[in-house]
């Protein structure tokens, strides 16, 4: 049930009486999450109502707060985008801390590449403003929607440019803590005022107890502020498209830049394909597509991918894909990458996915009555580098290719 009204005094006169909330309408919001079946054996959609709601703004309203929640029947909460399960209540005395007022970008260290940030900071802001000058953060498949706060201290997650950004957890730099005891700790080379260079300090770590491997989805209080290493992009700084949405197209593929999508003859050679690129440092990003996503990525709406999925071709192919993005700071460094990717498709009897063909329902009955009887459809082109330079660069098809590429592009690059 709603705190009562001594409660509701006492987190006013923290926040104000604007950031307090208590009515049912909006308790409800907070208890409506995905996958609540992590969490229901009933088969109930809905989690525990929360007691209230309490947007702080500071880490000291935060103290006050987690005070008052040590000496009461009430625990606290934190979330920041809340996407999952995670995030809900657990019970009826569970205040929710709602720390999307707490979005500041706090500083971009270009020169050591560290950022530092609030709760509310989203992958995408921050990642706009790093492709700008050359960096950029990792972002968990969640998509650049969530914390990138979250998922460095309380969460987990692995994204598809990880090849190039490691992993969030250990990309921490360091942490400001608020404690249940309304304490605030400060982790690593920031809590001595040396700055936020490192997690670590003297003597043992505490980054395992902080988070460990997959987080403590804010059972351990609120990390209200962290660092995070960045790294460095090759990219395009800038992109023009058209299109509305969802459809956005680029109007050209970025120089320096390929997006690619290779089909591999089996689960062993894909895994030897990936490991080779990962070796010679080829991929930025990269994404284990399963079949259903290929036909979905090479069509255009419902009836097309029907078609492509009942036309038999997808399963003949496209079990074993890795959709790719490559950068490159140099010309010379773009030719070599694409020399050397060029001699793993011949090692791992590999071919890139044509995507100058047309996806049209019309087409699609057709190949798939033609074709019907041929084991694998991208048998020419595996033994043809011939026609692997023809299906990705030649001026037929060229529009649907670029639209394809584009694809990949908000994919791999912008989460989306």
């Amino acid at each position: 049930m709603p705190i009562d009204d001594q409660a509701y005094d006492t987190l006013t006169g923290i926040v104000g009486a604007s950031w307090v909330e208590r009515a049912a309408c909006v308790l409800d919001t907070y208890a409506y999450y995905q996958n609540p079946e992590t969490m229901n054996q009933d088969g109930s959609q809905w989690l525990p109502r929360p007691a209230a709601v309490v947007l702080p703004e500071s880490p000291e309203e935060i103290q006050e707060i987690m005070r008052f929640c040590s000496r009461s029947k009430y625990m606290a909460k934190p979330i920041s985008t809340g996407f999952h399960t995670a995030a809900a209540a657990s019970n009826e005395h569970t205040i929710i801390l709602d720390l999307k007022r707490m979005d500041r970008i706090i500083d971009v260290d270009e020169k050591n590449q560290i950022a530092v940030i609030e709760p509310y900071v989203r992958a995408i802001d921050l990642q706009t403003q790093l492709l700008k000058i050359g960096l950029n953060c990792h972002i968990i498949s969640a998509g650049a929607n969530h914390s990138l706060l979250a998922s460095h201290t309380a969460a987990w997650g692995y994204g598809v440019t990880g090849a190039a950004t490691s992993h969030s957890g250990r990309n921490l730099l360091g942490v400001e803590w608020v404690l249940p005891t309304g304490d605030i700790v400060t982790l690593g080379s920031a809590g001595s005022g040396s700055g936020w260079f490192s997690c670590e300090g003297p003597g043992p770590s505490m980054r395992g107890v902080m988070r460990g491997f997959h987080g403590t989805f804010g059972g351990l209080g609120v990390f209200t502020k962290c660092a995070i290493k960045l790294y460095k992009y090759d990219g395009p700084r800038s992109w023009d498209f058209e299109g509305q949405s969802p459809t956005y197209v680029l109007k050209e593929v970025p120089k320096r830049s390929k997006f690619t999508a290779i089909a591999f003859p089996s689960r062993q050679a894909e895994k030897d394909g990936g490991y080779k690129m990962g070796e010679a440092e080829l991929n930025y990003g990269e994404f284990r597509t399963p079949m259903f996503f290929t036909a979905l990525g090479l069509t255009d709406n419902n009836l097309e991918l029907k078609e492509a999925l009942d036309s038999g071709l997808f399963p003949k192919f496209a079990n074993n894909v890795l959709s790719c993005v490559f950068f490159a700071a140099s010309d010379g460094e773009f030719a070599w990458k694409q020399k050397a990717l060029a001699q793993i498709l011949k090692e791992t009897n590999a071919a890139p996915v044509p995507f100058n063909l047309s996806a049209s329902v019309g087409s699609l009955k057709i190949a798939g009555k033609l074709l019907a009887g041929v084991k694998d459809p991208l048998a020419p082109i595996r033994r043809s580098p011939m026609l692997q330079r023809f299906a990705e660069s030649s001026g037929f098809g060229a529009a649907q290719r670029l639209a394809t590429q584009s694809k990949l592009f908000w994919l791999l690059v912008r989460n989306a």
